[in-house]
């Protein structure tokens, strides 16, 4: 697992690829203002994948 430390302008203009790699390769990001970390883009475990299908499939079994 590799952990990328990257500001907030280059997370702007590079969202798209930073989840791309976060979702194919696990990346972390550390997102940082000013040098100070404010933020972190990780992988979701697998119970949260599990927790979030369970989730949807309540809130469209209300519907």
């Amino acid at each position: 697992m590799t952990v990328k430390t990257i500001t907030t302008s280059y997370f702007r203009t590079h969202l798209s690829q930073c989840v791309r790699e976060t979702k194919n390769e696990g990346t972390i990001f550390i997102i940082t203002r000013r040098g100070k970390p404010i933020a972190r883009l990780k992988p979701l475990t697998p119970e949260e994948k599990e927790r979030y299908r369970k989730e949807r499939e309540q809130k469209t079994s209300h519907d």
